[in-house]
């Protein structure tokens, strides 16, 4: 759902025509598995819950609250953590979702709210279901949230410094092959974002 992945993809097929892509789908927990066995090469996600696993950081993106359309806080141009601090919350399952609720979950917790959810979601689509059945609030990254234009939630800025979600690439550790120098330029080309010039991305690959 990420706008910025078919950017990073698309780029990726211009400029390195010779190494093909392909894209796989996999669930969060099934992409370390892929990734111990070399079935896949990279994985992109909200990061990993194992120590054979090498992850780094891509990008950052700021929280939006998911809200009913027709809950209180639905008109409000920003939140704050205080805003939230009493309303029941909505978040994937941390079996499905690990990264990305290791993430929410330490966000909350510094900010003194129990992240505890009122009801679990195997997915952001399904978290954003319940959100718009008024079972509770939301959160995605502001990149995921460009996707998501419903009459029943409503997408607003979380304005907290903390309010960060990470999308990381990972990849099995220790691993030296042939695809290595592949996959090292595919993570510098995702650290260094879709306007930077290729010549740098060069740059950034050639210790490899």
């Amino acid at each position: 759902m990420q706008p910025r992945l078919s950017c990073l993809f698309h780029r990726w097929q211009e400029t390195e025509p010779a190494v093909s892509l392909q894209i796989t789908e996999l669930p969060s927990y099934q992409q370390q598995d892929a990734l111990q066995t070399e079935h896949i090469d990279i994985a992109l996600g909200f990061g990993a819950t194992s120590d054979s696993l090498a992850v780094e950081s891509l990008w950052h993106d700021p929280v939006v609250v998911v809200v009913p359309h027709d809950h209180a806080l639905a008109e409000a141009e920003t939140l704050t953590f205080a805003a939230i601090a009493d309303c029941p919350l909505v978040l994937c399952n941390p079996r499905v979702k690990p990264g990305l609720r290791v993430q929410l979950d330490a966000m909350l917790q510094g900010a003194g709210i129990d992240p505890n959810p009122v009801e679990t979601a195997d997915s952001p689509a399904g978290m954003i279901v319940r959100v718009g059945a008024g079972h509770g609030l939301g959160f995605l990254d502001a990149n995921h949230a460009q996707t998501v234009h419903r009459p029943d939630v409503v997408m607003v800025p979380l304005a907290e410094p903390e309010a960060i979600l990470t999308t990381f690439a990972l990849t099995k550790r220790e691993r030296e092959d042939a695809m290595t120098p592949a996959i090292r330029r595919f993570i510098a080309m995702g650290q260094a974002g879709p306007d930077a010039p290729v010549a740098d991305l060069a740059l950034q690959s050639c210790p490899i």
